[in-house]
């Protein structure tokens, strides 16, 4: 994700963020590495795992994938690298590239797709 050779501000494994709305969950994000980019606003993150949530509060699917990056302002977030969704209904996409629009709540990609 950092091809610019840059080195993070900030680096820390284990790495849990989640984003919530009136105290209601709406994702959490795990990582085994990130770190902060504090010039360009963004965190970059490793071996992650994002669980969403629906209205309820239940999880309502799971995305896996190699890296992610983080859009600090806004919390949009890019996941790459063999990037598995999959919905608590048992729905499963795959793809090298997927996108998550934190205000829309919305997935979009513009790469091929599997469903199963």
């Amino acid at each position: 994700m950092s091809s610019r050779g840059e080195m993070p501000d900030q680096e820390v494994t284990d790495f849990v963020l989640t984003e919530t709305d009136s105290g209601h969950p709406q994702w959490t994000l795990y990582a085994r590495w990130a770190g902060t980019y504090t010039a360009r606003n963004t965190v970059v993150a490793r071996d992650i795992r994002v669980d969403f949530f629906d209205e309820q509060g239940a999880r309502s699917s799971e995305l896996t994938a190699r890296e992610g990056e983080i859009q600090q302002l806004t919390r949009d977030m890019t996941a790459r690298g063999n990037v598995v969704l999959t919905t608590t209904e048992g729905t499963r996409m795959n793809t090298e590239e997927l996108h998550f629009g934190n205000r829309e709540q919305r997935i979009t990609s513009d790469r091929l797709v599997r469903v199963e």
